[in-house]
């Protein structure tokens, strides 16, 4: 779609596959691991296009539900002059928030190594439900679990189970913005800690901002997951354990959306463990320099990323992602 214009004034629109969880499983893919989408949809044209080009991507589709009563999820995705992301989803209801706990059964985790969601899953039922169940069963059976803070802040009525889910965690993903929501320091103040931790080069361990460290520190205490990676956007992403906090630098390339790029960078750290064997069990034990490769191969697949408009469209190979890492450091 046309950016820096809004809907009504766009006239151009590009069609793609997309969501958090077709985004993942896409990644995951194409970086050469095996990947499941577990979802629904309808029985309309959206939903052949969806699941042709799914095959296409080489993603098992074996518990991708089908719902004859409500159409395929759709969405809007606008990009204003800022570059922040505006969606529309459409229409409601629609078969993707159909997703029901019945449909969540022990199968669908065989062979699994890691199992990843989002808080923009847990904002409808009866997904949020079946979601949470998901990942109850993920935990029980000591399969890897993920996820993604990102969270609409005004659904209010959510905010109990997106914690819930964190507390199941082992992985959280979370960005800047929402690292600063979560802990309860000042939205509107993301531009001052970004500029603040330039000045330290991103060393959270420095003094002008502690504040954000302890704030850290804080969620580390309260949701207790293995390991806190939080994304900087252009500026590159941090990984938080017990043991450590590092930083890993970003790569630059010609950009022309950032949707879709933390779905990329997540996505790739799973890649990372799953060829490294890395599961529920052993992850506490994973050393940083494990972590940092992890972390700077995961930057180059979110860089990557965004030379399209969409997500899907510029995912990359290991072996483009191998390209980008050697231009930069050999």
């Amino acid at each position: 779609m046309d950016t820096g214009l809004g809907f009504a004034e766009a006239t151009n629109f590009h069609r793609s596959l997309g969501g958090n969880a077709t985004n993942v499983s896409v990644a995951v893919s194409r970086l050469g691991s095996p990947a499941r989408l577990v979802a629904k949809i309808g029985t309309d044209l959206h939903a052949d296009l969806v699941r042709s080009k799914l095959i296409a991507e080489k993603v098992d589709l074996d518990f991708l539900f089908v719902d004859t009563r409500y159409p395929t999820a759709q969405c809007y995705g606008i990009r204003d002059a800022h570059d922040e992301a505006i969606y529309y989803n459409w229409p409601k209801p629609n078969a993707a928030i159909m997703l029901c706990e019945d449909d969540i059964t022990y199968d669908v985790f065989n062979r699994a190594a890691s199992v990843h969601a989002t808080g923009i899953s847990l904002t409808v039922e009866p997904r949020k439900t079946a979601v949470l169940a998901a990942l109850e069963m993920a935990k029980a059976q000591s399969v890897l679990v993920s996820f993604d803070a990102s969270f609409p802040t005004d659904s209010h009525e959510s905010i109990d189970d997106a914690r819930k889910a964190m507390m199941l965690a082992d992985i959280i993903k979370i960005n800047l913005s929402e690292l600063l929501f979560w802990t309860g320091l000042a939205k509107d103040s993301r531009a001052d800690y970004l500029s603040r931790l330039e000045q330290a080069n991103f060393a959270l361990s420095d003094p002008i901002v502690e504040d954000l460290r302890l704030a850290i520190d804080a969620f580390m205490k309260e949701h207790q997951p293995t390991a806190l990676l939080i994304t900087f956007g252009p500026h590159g992403s941090a990984v938080v354990t017990d043991q450590t906090a590092l930083y890993s630098p970003p790569f630059s390339v010609e950009s022309v959306s950032s949707i879709g790029a933390g779905d990329a960078y997540i996505a790739a750290i799973l890649h990372c463990l799953s060829e490294r064997q890395v599961f529920a069990k052993s992850l506490s034990s994973l050393p940083t320099k494990d972590w940092l490769e992890i972390a700077t191969f995961a930057n180059a697949v979110g860089a990557l990323a965004t030379r399209h408009l969409s997500a899907v469209g510029s995912l990359p190979s290991k072996e483009e992602v191998r390209q980008l890492l050697d231009k930069y450091l050999r």
